[in-house]
């Protein structure tokens, strides 16, 4: 898929500091056709101010009227999706200028389908060093969801 629509969800709460730096990484990614959701779940650190404060037609956010936890903050932003591949990251995530492009890369013509990327460790309490933490993932009964699509 060249460059196909693409929703990226970004669910935060009260972690303004990091979210600042992380949007300012989405809205300058080399990808053209895409939309930034977000999701403030109901945090108390001046987020929910911030977010009212930005006016950019790319950026849609959801407000939270009590924390409902990462899982149902999710499910929120999948009601506003428009895109047929939905990409999530977390609010501390930084993302590379070609990291949409690279992640939708591996999307094909397919109906259902998805592509990750993260840290699997390799067991509780493991600190292993990169590559390490790439190269196994032993026992893994789901994968974590930091970049997902």
């Amino acid at each position: 898929m060249n460059s196909s629509q693409c929703s990226v969800v970004v669910c935060t709460y009260n972690r303004l500091n990091y979210f600042k730096k992380c949007l300012d990484s989405l809205l300058s990614l080399n990808y053209h056709n895409y939309e930034i959701i977000i999701v403030n779940d109901a945090s108390t650190d001046g987020t929910r101010a911030y977010l009212d404060s930005l006016n950019n037609p790319q950026v849609h956010v959801v407000h939270h009227k009590s924390n409902m936890g990462v899982c149902r903050s999710r499910n929120t932003a999948l009601k506003y999706a428009q895109a047929p591949i939905i990409a999530f990251t977390d609010d501390d995530c930084i993302v590379t200028k070609n990291w949409l492009k690279e992640l939708t890369g591996g999307f094909t013509d397919v109906k259902i389908g998805f592509v990750i990327g993260a840290v699997i460790y390799i067991k509780k309490g493991y600190k292993g060093y990169f590559p390490e933490r790439l190269i196994s993932n032993n026992d893994a009964h789901w994968p974590m969801t930091c970049n997902i699509a």
